[in-house]
């Protein structure tokens, strides 16, 4: 992407000769071969660039892509933030622009986690083009969340155990006094 971006005030032969010499003896041989009857002086940078793709880029049908994407999110020690990072990254390897759908995103969440996966299948129905960053924001507002709520019930729970321990039970308080 790069090379495109800085290479492009050079004239396209010079791109496609610049772009070749990066590869190895056997690859370029490959490539050269794969062309015939062209020759590479032949062939525009952006045939070039297709051609080394079909020839050296990511071989995995999209199905296979997206599974390896839903495998890779599955582990369950890893954190959510290793998880989206890894699912993003695959998504971006293999150009799945659709990578993160509900189906994906399921498996980034523990099943203890149902709210927020709950929350995060509602923003994604919202907005169905939503990155795995917006998400992942969305995710530690509503982990914070849950965390504040759990804080809330142990105070309040602690507090309820204290007035228990702190009231003394009296045997018979309930019973009548005879006169």
């Amino acid at each position: 992407h790069s090379f495109q971006v800085e290479g492009q005030t050079l004239d396209d032969a010079t791109r496609v000769r610049l772009l070749l010499h990066k590869l190895d003896a056997s690859a370029y041989e490959k490539y050269s071969s794969y062309i015939l009857p062209k020759i590479p002086r032949d062939v525009t940078f952006n045939e070039a660039v297709s051609t080394l793709m079909d020839l050296f880029g990511p071989q995995q049908s999209l199905f296979n892509a997206r599974y390896v994407c839903m495998k890779l999110s599955k582990n369950p020690n890893d954190d959510f933030f290793t998880k989206a990072g890894r699912v993003n990254r695959e998504c971006e390897k293999f150009k799945l622009v659709d990578c993160i759908d509900s189906s994906n995103v399921l498996y980034l969440y523990s099943s203890d986690d149902a709210f927020i996966r709950l929350n995060v299948l509602e923003k994604i129905e919202a907005d169905p083009k939503c990155t795995i960053q917006t998400l992942t924001k969305e995710f530690k507002r509503l982990l914070n969340l849950k965390h504040e709520t759990r804080m809330i019930d142990n105070i309040g729970s602690t507090r309820m155990q204290a007035v228990k321990q702190s009231t003394p039970h009296q045997p018979g308080r309930h019973q009548q006094q005879p006169s």
